[in-house]
């Protein structure tokens, strides 16, 4: 059901006066087109979520099997996911909710690890390296594909429940289903979709929880408390960069600013708390009772640690094992360490202001024939151009309205009452922006193009929140269809570098328009 149906409708008629919010200061009032629309049939957004869902697992398993070989950071992550089989311990700088997920999956649909397969981590050794024959790659390849293809029908959610028209909810999904980065990410062994869905589906939730009545709805709204928190636990899990929406969100439920139900109770509040904990901490249990045995992660450990692993120097069969108090702090600290300590350059590192206007992408695999003329085939991760620059464009557009409303406090377009910009929920979208890029630019660490996927989210919501502002459902159609088109067409043009096909070099070279596309 979308937050339309249970907020009752319009929110705001056209001609409605500045009110004020709970700082006291004035509050310019957006008439956008889903205050003056009847209530969606839920039917509706269910048809769209399976169509959209239908679409993106298409998208993401065509070929899922090539490249036939180790490609980028599945070195690393192919041999975390074959640890829990084999029960060596590892070290990784992110928490294990990721590769436990996969492992999880895969061994319940029949995944075994098989050592005659010349070592299944050995697989993993090297970037380049290709697998054997009978290695199911495809299976664990399919976990991210799930996740990612999950992430688009979410997004439409999202944009639904913020209020956009369905044309405009429509356009937002789109540019989630036809991201090439996503698409990337979520064709081979990696965890970034996961990260990706569960702080969609943390958003999700809290929105919700935030147009619910606590005393119309108790138990409702307490049930959401729990999936917020769950979710957001659950992408910290994955990977430490999720902060920022558990951040946001938390921040906004504390303050109760925004949303007409947004403050959360002592009793709330502490409940979130309670259940993020547990549902983050749990993971861990779970790492270190799957991986008893010594192995490659052994040294980042304390030797009360490593006493008690299977087949290291110092393991002594008698010791008690420690509280798993203890053992979930120590590995916390480590990986705050670790992380902290990653000063090394990397040759395709970027920076946060190349990633909004997509100036350079990260390539990911490469081959080429034996001739020097013959095609080459390329995975090269790069963001949709189109849906990257058109939402970026939407966020200075944004910046600028909500800059210019904070300082005159009042502003409308003579012939355009609906342009009035909310102040608020364009701040909310900026600041949710602006959270996910931020620890990037304040920490001096190697950052890759693939951080800039939850915040890109937000983007791909202003622009939503910016084209429900047109008061023509004519001109808003027409442009939703126009933009899609070309989200289409750009994702169609490069996806030979989406899906490793090859290409000529005059092919390649026509598709760099931008110079660090290399």
């Amino acid at each position: 059901m979308s937050g339309r149906e249970e907020s009752g409708g319009s929110t705001a008629s056209a001609l409605a006066p500045a009110k004020e919010n709970a700082f006291g200061a004035s509050k310019i009032v957006c008439v956008r087109a889903g205050d003056n629309v009847p209530s969606r049939s839920w039917r509706l957004d269910a048809a769209c979520c399976i169509a959209l869902l239908v679409v993106s697992v298409l998208l993401r398993t065509r070929d899922l099997g090539h490249p036939d070989t180790v490609v980028f950071d599945e070195v690393h992550f192919g041999k975390f996911v074959h640890a829990y089989m084999t029960g060596e311990h590892y070290f990784d700088i992110h928490p294990p909710l990721g590769k436990l997920t996969i492992a999880g999956v895969v061994t319940a649909l029949g995944y075994r690890y098989d050592p005659a397969v010349q070592n299944a981590t050995a697989q993993f050794d090297k970037v380049g390296l290709p697998f054997a024959p009978e290695f199911n790659v495809q299976l664990l390849r399919a976990v991210p594909a799930a996740a990612g293809a999950l992430v688009v029908p979410t997004v439409f959610l999202v944009a639904t429940e913020l209020q956009f028209s369905l044309e405009t909810s429509l356009l937002v999904a789109s540019a989630a289903l036809l991201d090439s980065m996503l698409i990337i990410q979520s064709r081979l062994l990696l965890i970034d979709t996961q990260l990706v869905l569960f702080v969609s589906l943390s958003l999700l939730c809290a929105l919700k929880l935030w147009r619910t009545d606590p005393l119309r709805h108790k138990v409702r709204r307490l049930a959401l408390v729990c999936a917020t928190a769950v979710f957001g636990s659950l992408a910290l899990g994955v990977k430490w960069t999720a902060l920022s929406y558990p951040g946001l969100i938390g921040v906004v439920s504390f303050f109760g600013y925004l949303f007409p139900h947004a403050f959360l109770s002592a009793q709330e509040c502490s409940l979130a708390t309670l259940v993020a904990i547990m549902v983050y901490a749990f993971p861990f249990w779970l790492h270190f009772r799957l991986l008893p045995r010594s192995g490659p992660g052994d040294g980042h450990m304390d030797l009360g640690f490593r006493r008690r692993l299977i087949g290291s120097d110092a393991y002594d069969a008698t010791l008690r094992r420690r509280w798993f108090f203890i053992d979930f702090l120590e590995l916390n600290a480590r990986m705050y360490i670790a992380n902290k300590n990653i000063t090394g350059k990397h040759p395709w590192e970027t920076k946060w202001y190349q990633w909004i206007v997509n100036a350079r992408g990260l390539l990911y695999y490469a081959k080429r024939g034996a001739a020097k003329h013959d095609p080459e085939a390329l995975i090269y991760l790069l963001g949709n151009p189109c849906a990257v620059w058109v939402s970026m464009a939407a966020i200075v557009v944004l910046t600028l309205l909500t800059m210019f409303q904070v300082r005159r406090r009042q502003f409308e377009l003579p012939s355009l009452p609906a342009w009035r910009t909310n102040t608020e929920l364009g701040g909310f979208l900026l600041i949710g922006w602006t959270l996910n890029l931020l620890p990037f630019i304040l920490v001096e660490r190697s950052a890759f193009l693939y951080h800039y996927l939850p915040g890109l989210l937000f983007a791909e919501l202003a622009l939503g929140y910016l084209v429900d502002c047109i008061p023509w459902r004519g001109a808003r159609v027409l442009l939703c269809a126009v933009l899609v088109s070309a989200f289409i067409a750009a994702f169609v043009y490069w996806s030979p570098w989406t899906y490793a096909w090859p290409l000529s070099l005059s092919e390649h070279r026509a598709r760099r328009w931008l110079a660090g596309w290399t």
